[in-house]
């Protein structure tokens, strides 16, 4: 889901976070990781897309899902 600041939201976001990721917008990243493998779906970064992240702040879950909050390294 993606909180835009006038409070509207959107969860069909695949080509626009590409795109926001390709112009260099996007300052935090917040990630939930479940350990699932299905081999398939959409991809957060493109192919050929090279972003270098810094982790802030983990949490694990019983569940085995992780909180993961990045943020870009910028030069």
């Amino acid at each position: 889901m993606i909180y835009f600041d006038d409070g509207n939201q959107t969860t069909n976001y695949t080509a626009l976070v590409q795109t926001l990721i390709r112009h260099d917008f996007v300052v935090l990243y917040r990630l939930l990781v479940y350990p699932v493998v299905v081999g398939k779906g959409k991809h957060l970064f493109q192919e050929g897309t090279t972003v270098t992240l810094k982790l802030l702040e983990s949490q694990s879950f019983s569940s085995s899902v992780a909180a993961l909050v990045f943020e870009p390294e910028r030069e």
